[in-house]
């Protein structure tokens, strides 16, 4: 599928390899393939994110769930770091472009989000000296006045990322729908598991859900 979602190269750094010393029931080989799918992630669709959920869904953080199937059954472990893995083939076209929609809503809520902490720290900061230095009440006051607006405007934009996430997110949602024969076919030919929606329970040793 078309990557729609980059990944900046400090965090990219931030994704080591799992400590697979202190990890029982995977074997060195799919140890060894888990920690190659960290260093080249990208968000984007991946087969059987979660347990006994959808085959397919957008995975924001493969490590953050790898670290939470290795927490899981030490009989189960290995099937399930096999089994996630990122989508190869290609995926209907409406689908695809919910997901880069989604992601940039997410990266815009990102981005308002950062900006709303920043107004907000000014804010604090301008309240502050507005207490500490009476005799420089007036400019004190004028900051804060334009940090509050500045944190207003944050929260519109914040606001209007999250509306635009979660009707992406809705579209998402709908299109999986709308291709669920077409998907399925796909996980069946790239998958292989027996994964079904009559039988989606692929993990006999779990019956919770991740």
């Amino acid at each position: 599928m078309t990557i729609c979602v980059q990944i900046h190269k400090q965090e990219r750094e931030k994704m080591e390899s799992i400590n697979w010393s202190e990890v029982k029931g995977v074997s060195q080989e799919t140890a060894e393939l888990v920690d190659e799918r960290i260093k080249t992630f990208t968000p984007g669709m991946y087969w059987h994110v979660h347990h006994n959920e959808e085959a397919i869904e957008f995975c924001w953080d493969y490590k953050e769930r790898v670290a939470c199937i290795v927490e899981k059954f030490v009989d189960e472990r290995e099937l399930r770091l096999q089994l996630f893995k990122p989508v190869m083939g290609e995926i209907p076209s409406e689908v695809e472009d919910a997901v880069c929609k989604l992601a940039e809503a997410e990266r815009k809520y990102d981005e308002a989000n950062r900006e709303r902490d920043e107004a907000q720290r000014r804010l604090i900061e301008a309240d502050r000296e507005w207490n500490e230095a009476h005799r420089r009440l007036a400019e004190a006051e004028r900051k804060y006045d334009e940090a509050r607006r500045e944190r207003d405007e944050a929260n519109r934009k914040r606001a209007e990322a999250g509306r635009r996430g979660a009707e992406a997110d809705r579209k998402l949602a709908e299109a999986l729908i709308r291709h669920r024969d077409e998907l399925m076919s796909l996980h069946e030919k790239e998958c292989g598991c027996s994964f079904t929606d009559e039988h989606p329970i692929i993990f006999p040793a779990c019956t919770a859900v991740a």
